[in-house]
């Protein structure tokens, strides 16, 4: 049932002593529009998540950037600096392109949440949506390789996006 799914979300998110009050569950597929959950919430459990072992398989078995699963073709063209680099789920429905996971940069690795949302429902807004996260985490992996070329952002249209990132190292 519907309140059984969000009582289960709420029960492990609790565990791992986040804060539950913004996060609406309507089904657990994740293909709800009505489902809400912030992206601090989401960065805060990738980095809870990063060093429980009984974590290890989701963590370790993450796409990764221009190399495996959903990600493989990604980063090739537009952030080669990040291809291996980035580990990570995807998120998409019609008019959003999302990213969360982790990027490696240096000796440091980030936990990160992209949400694009309000995207024209075209594939083309879609794709350029994607591009911007791709060189967004090309710069964080490779921070002294230019962000992308200011020509080319020129005339893209608007995203709305919320994004975090989040050290996944302890002080």
């Amino acid at each position: 049932t519907e309140s059984g799914v969000e009582a289960t979300f709420n029960e492990l998110l609790t565990s791992f002593d986040l804060d539950t009050t913004k996060v609406v569950v309507k089904d657990a597929s994740g293909l709800s529009r009505k489902n809400r959950v912030t992206a601090k919430q989401v960065a805060e459990l990738l980095v809870k998540i990063r060093d429980e072992g009984k974590y290890a398989p989701v963590v370790n078995g993450l796409p990764v950037g221009g190399i495996s699963g959903t990600l493989e073709k990604r980063f090739v063209k537009t952030a080669p600096s990040a291809v291996g680099l980035v580990k990570a789920k995807t998120g998409t429905l019609n008019g959003t392109a999302n990213l969360a996971g982790y990027v490696e940069s240096g000796d440091h690795e980030y936990a990160f949440v992209i949400i694009a949302d309000k995207l024209p429902r075209t594939y083309s807004a879609g794709e350029r949506a994607r591009a911007i996260v791709d060189r967004i985490l090309g710069r964080i992996a490779a921070p002294f390789i230019a962000l992308f070329n200011l020509d080319e952002a020129e005339g893209e249209s608007e995203v709305e996006t919320e994004a975090e990132l989040v050290s996944s190292e302890t002080p």
